[in-house]
């Protein structure tokens, strides 16, 4: 068996470790675990680096991403008491990352693609959840939207193997 690494399964590589940080987000309450959620950061800043890579540098996006995943790892490495400050920062992300996979999910749509209401509605929980925890400021919360955000990037690896499904709106 050969697995052929593409930009999709290394984008899918960066939702699974995003999917553990979520998990950290949403079990510890303990600050001394920062370094563990930097270096996570750092894992998908270096997989999102790697698939901006094989898909031929032109998704710009996927680069800015993969920055930013590097900046936060080492500001997360650096100080205890990012995350503390690190909710704030997590709610921001988690909308901004749905923002981004519900435009892909646009986009799906425009093209007539399967499954585009399958990152719409991950889109739609990740936002209502991290508009939730803005308020709130719990972990679980802001894990949760996280979470969904991760599965709507480790789905386009798990869609090729789903049977093929059609949802008509017109009537």
């Amino acid at each position: 068996m050969e697995i052929k690494l593409d930009s999709k399964l290394l984008k899918a590589v960066s939702g699974l470790f995003l999917f553990a940080i979520s998990i950290i987000l949403m079990a510890a309450d303990d600050i001394k675990i920062h370094w563990l959620i930097g270096l996570f950061l750092m894992f998908g800043a270096f997989a999102n680096c790697g698939a901006w890579f094989l898909d031929g540098k032109k998704d710009f996006a996927t680069a800015v991403k993969a920055g930013f995943y590097f900046l936060f790892a080492i500001v997360f490495f650096a100080k205890a008491e990012a995350l503390a400050f690190g909710y704030y920062f997590f709610v921001l992300w988690a909308m901004i990352e749905a923002g981004l996979v519900c435009l892909d999910g646009c986009k799906k749509y425009e093209e007539k693609a399967n499954f585009w209401f399958v990152y719409a509605g991950l889109a739609a929980l990740a936002i209502l959840l991290a508009f939730i925890g803005s308020f709130a400021i719990e972990g679980v919360l802001i894990g949760l939207a996280l979470m969904f955000v991760a599965l709507a990037q480790v789905f386009p690896v798990c869609e090729q193997f789903l049977p093929k499904v059609e949802l008509n709106l017109k009537k």
